[in-house]
């Protein structure tokens, strides 16, 4: 399960978005709920432009990992490019409550 978890990201970090989702997803099937997976398929669904979908497991992120400020960066910018402003400055903030002056925020 890591090997395939594992190629996803890279898969993601090589921008081969369609590998990087398919990888996620199979993982996702064995172990529903796998935490690196749904990172790595909420990150691609974003790089992928379908916000909708990649709102939803980065949601779970959070709720799962709420002092990421990795994974909460990737939240605020998926409400950001839906126009969900207020919410995506509210998570802004809490990352710069985890991680005072983060140049990215």
């Amino acid at each position: 399960m890591r090997l395939l978890s594992t190629r996803a990201e890279i898969f993601l970090a090589q921008e081969q978005f369609d590998r990087s989702l398919e990888a996620a997803q199979v993982v996702l099937d064995l172990q529903p709920g796998m935490l690196r997976a749904l990172v790595v398929r909420g990150r691609t669904l974003l790089m992928l432009g379908r916000h909708a979908e990649a709102e939803l497991d980065l949601r779970l992120v959070a709720e799962q990992q709420p002092n990421s400020p990795a994974d909460l960066f990737a939240l605020a910018e998926v409400l950001r490019l839906q126009g969900k402003n207020d919410e995506a400055i509210a998570i802004y903030r809490r990352i710069l409550e985890l991680q005072p002056g983060n140049p990215n925020v």
